[in-house]
């Protein structure tokens, strides 16, 4: 029994590495995009309206309506960047970030700024990514302030674990993810 929930815990994080490593792609492909139009590259109307109707096929494949695809750990003091796609179909005027970092009670709030590409992105500076893990959750709010779709809330939050910075060993093993872990096994001691 052990095997087969080590075996579906693997195929889990294979897939939740494999949708980050998607997600990094596309931002470095957005950002290059962003650099090209800025610099006073201009798409002409047919390019644009591809860009639109594949931005709208991505919209529709989105696993949930409010999705926030986001690494399962970070390292300690650099900002973190959390980015969401909320479907069409829910009209999303507002989408509101709140997080609390380890040690700390209450939530702090912020609302997240829409991207050309259409993300909500909110950056939480790096003096907050800091003890053991970042505790955030995100609501999605329409023209009328009703909340319409959410990842997380106050009483069940997502959770984003901190890597430490190097304890000056000289071995660099403090910073390197270990693939292999067993992430029940000290749970199961």
């Amino acid at each position: 029994m052990r095997d087969v929930v080590k075996d579906r815990e693997a195929c889990f994080c294979a897939r939740l590495a494999e949708e980050v490593r998607i997600e990094v792609r596309r931002e470095i492909i957005e950002r290059q995009q962003e650099e090209r139009q800025s610099s006073g590259f201009r798409q002409g109307g047919a390019s644009e309206k591809a860009g639109a109707a594949a931005r709208a096929r991505f919209a529709i494949r989105l696993p949930h309506p409010l999705h926030c695809p986001i690494a399962s750990e970070v390292p300690a003091n650099t900002e973190l960047t959390i980015r969401c796609a909320v479907k069409p179909v829910l009209a999303t005027r507002s989408v509101v970030v709140s997080y609390r970092p380890s040690g700390t009670e209450h939530f702090s709030t912020t609302d997240a700024t829409r991207s050309p590409k259409g993300w909500y992105v909110v950056t939480i500076k790096a003096g907050e990514v800091r003890g053991n893990s970042l505790q955030f959750y995100v609501q999605a709010y329409n023209g009328n302030n009703k909340m319409v779709a959410s990842s997380g809330n106050d009483e069940s939050p997502n959770i984003v674990l901190i890597r430490k910075a190097s304890s000056g060993t000289g071995t660099g093993v403090e910073d390197q993810p270990v693939a292999d872990e067993d992430p029940l096994a000290r749970i199961q001691k």
